[in-house]
C-alpha cells in the first residue's frame, strides 16, 4: 500500500474514529464532567463548562487534522519533486527542490553539498541521460510541522551511449524541512 493509499485510509477511518471519539466525550462531558465542574465550582454557567470542555475534546483534533494535512503537503512536494524530474530535468528537480544547506550522499559514501553542488552533480554527462521514479511508502512529520521524513522505492534508469539502457532498484530516504514561506525541500537524500 503506497502512502497515498495510506492517507485515503486513514481519512476515512480517521474521520469515523474521530466523529465516534467525539460524540463519547461530548456525552460524558454532558453528563458528567459539567455537572461535577459545576458544583464544585459553585458556578451553574453551563454555557462556560460546555465551552472549557469543547476546547478540550476539539483543540486535539484539530491538531490532528493539522498533522494530516502537512503529511498531505509531503506527498504533494514529493510527487511534484518526481514530476519535475521527469518534465524538466533530474538536475533541476533536485537543485529546486533542495534546501540551500541540502546535502546528498551518492556512490562510494560521496556527500553533496548546496543546492548549486547537487545540481552540478546531476548535470554530470552520465547522469543527463538517465530517468528515475519513486514512490513514497511512508511518510512522517515532526509533531512541530517543521520537519518529514519519507522513504519508499526508486527506480532509476539510465541509457548508455551504446543504446543499452541500465536500470537500477532501491529505497530512498528524504528529510524535508518547511521553509519560511510554508514550501517544503528536502535537506537530506
Amino acid at each position: 500500500m503506497n502512502t497515498n493509499d495510506q492517507i485515503k485510509k486513514l481519512g476515512i477511518a480517521g474521520s469515523l474514529v474521530i466523529f465516534v471519539g467525539a460524540g463519547i466525550l461530548m456525552h460524558l462531558q454532558t453528563k458528567f464532567v459539567i455537572p461535577w465542574l459545576s458544583r464544585i465550582t459553585g458556578m451553574e454557567n453551563i454555557f462556560f463548562w460546555f465551552v472549557i470542555g469543547g476546547l478540550g475534546i476539539f483543540l486535539p483534533l484539530i491538531l490532528l487534522g493539522i498533522f494530516l494535512l502537512k503529511k498531505e503537503e509531503v506527498l504533494t512536494a514529493e510527487k511534484a519533486f518526481e514530476a519535475m524530474a521527469a518534465e524538466k530535468s533530474i538536475a533541476e528537480a533536485f537543485a529546486w527542490f533542495a534546501a540551500e544547506d541540502a546535502v546528498i550522499k551518492r556512490g562510494n559514501d560521496s556527500i553533496i553539498s548546496g543546492r548549486e553542488g547537487i545540481r552540478n552533480y546531476y548535470n554530470l554527462a552520465n547522469l543527463t541521460r538517465a530517468a528515475v521514479s519513486w514512490t513514497p511508502d511512508r511518510i512522517d512529520v515532526s509533531a512541530d510541522g517543521t520537519m518529514a521524513w519519507t522513504y519508499g522505492k526508486y527506480v532509476w534508469k539510465v541509457i548508455r551511449y551504446d543504446g543499452d539502457t541500465v536500470v537500477s532498484r532501491g529505497i530512498f530516504h528524504t528529510v524535508w524541512k518547511r521553509q519560511a514561506d510554508g514550501s517544503w525541500k528536502y535537506v537530506w537524500d
